[in-house]
């Protein structure tokens, strides 16, 4: 065999899988370019997305719970987070409540 005729079939290889890649890349970018959705650059809708994905959340946690638990666990569960609420409103107020002089006098431990 002749080396030229090895390597003349050797570029012709090499060619051959060069384009049979670039072929392949272009059918993988458009066959992705096809199942991407379409960017949605409007700034209210991005917006109005990310201010109704807590409310989601939530609702899949409640959900959630909801499979887990009995409605009588959910109802005191329910019930101690609306006590717990009005432990801390309470606590608040009466922090509110406090006068400067006895908060200074409450921080540096003079009765």
């Amino acid at each position: 065999m002749d080396i030229n005729e090895i390597m003349n079939r050797a570029k012709a290889a090499q060619a051959q899988a060069l384009e049979s890649l670039h072929k392949a890349e272009e059918k993988s970018e458009a066959l992705a370019a096809s199942l991407s959705p379409e960017p949605d650059a409007s700034p209210q809708n991005n917006a109005a997305l990310e201010a109704e994905q807590p409310a989601a959340n939530a609702r899949r946690q409640v959900e959630i719970l909801g499979q887990v638990f009995d409605a009588q666990t959910m109802a005191q569960m329910a019930a101690d987070q609306e006590q717990l609420h009005l432990m801390i409103n309470q606590r608040v107020a009466e922090a509110a409540s406090v006068s400067t002089e006895a908060v200074m006098n409450q921080l540096f431990g003079e009765d």
